[in-house]
């Protein structure tokens, strides 16, 4: 697919100008960007909310999904049969990493060896930034997104393509599509992006996935928060969560990060 065509794509199906608004309360870090400016890392602006929202907290006790506030708590079941197993597997790699590792590949539909079970998705993020950019590179990144991948590349003294959303708080396809070429190293897109709640489409993702493999760089696909998808969904709401792998041509060609931490409240385990 060429540049031009996948651009007349674009502004043939509307989504070069934004096909979906993100919920309002969602608006947050967003706003706060622009009160506090481009430059300002995701760090710093979850810092000035923080402040800014202590009193309501306090008050209202809003639930903060990104940083997994669950007013619930742990499942008692969960807690049950974490407690429960405690002590069996006091040493290092105990025999149940293999059996998460099978029983999710199994899930996925994925051969066990394609499974990497990491302390959080921090882990997962970091490595690859030194798989990938210890040698410099190129990073292409939504922006406001997950910030541990950029940040990684600044460090890494990779160069970090942040591209802003767009005025309806989606992906900027046009513009990351003119950042992605042959020095791209990694293409991370976030699936619902945090904290914008933008959700990709098919379409939006094969687009994506073209870009990839005409320029021979690695996807890497944070959906941590598809759940919230399948559990918020209404009846007349059209979006749906689609796997990066499942988009042709990507299975070999993506890694996608999912944890429990967000889903089954067990975030600090």
């Amino acid at each position: 697919m060429s540049v031009l065509s996948r651009r007349d794509w674009l502004r043939n199906t509307g989504l070069g100008i934004g096909a979906s608004v993100a919920l309002p309360g969602l608006l947050p870090a967003s706003e706060m960007a622009r009160v506090l400016g481009g430059g300002v890392a995701y760090a710093d602006m979850l810092a000035h909310m923080e402040r800014d929202v202590t009193t309501a907290r306090r008050a209202a006790g809003p639930v903060r999904l990104m940083y997994n506030e669950n007013p619930f708590g742990m499942s008692p079941k969960a807690k049950d049969a974490l407690m429960g197993s405690w002590m069996q597997h006091a040493w290092y790699v105990p025999p149940i990493h293999d059996e998460v590792r099978h029983t999710f590949a199994k899930h996925v539909g994925v051969p066990a060896d394609h499974v990497l079970v990491t302390q959080g998705s921090s882990e997962v993020l970091s490595v690859l930034a030194l798989a990938y950019n210890m040698a410099g590179g190129e990073i292409v990144a939504p922006w406001p997104t997950f910030e541990d991948l950029p940040r990684w590349g600044d460090t890494l003294n990779a160069t970090v393509h942040r591209v802003p959303l767009n005025q309806y708080l989606d992906h900027d396809l046009y513009m990351m599509d003119a950042k992605i070429g042959s020095g791209t190293k990694l293409v991370f897109v976030c699936n619902p992006n945090n904290p914008t709640g933008k959700v990709y489409t098919r379409e939006e993702l094969e687009y994506i996935a073209d870009l990839c493999k005409e320029f021979d760089t690695l996807c890497f696909t944070d959906e941590i928060y598809e759940h919230i998808i399948y559990y918020g969904h209404a009846d007349d709401d059209p979006r749906e969560h689609i796997c990066m792998a499942n988009i042709n041509g990507m299975r070999e060609r993506t890694v996608v990060v999912n944890s429990l931490s967000k889903t089954y409240s067990v975030t600090g385990w």
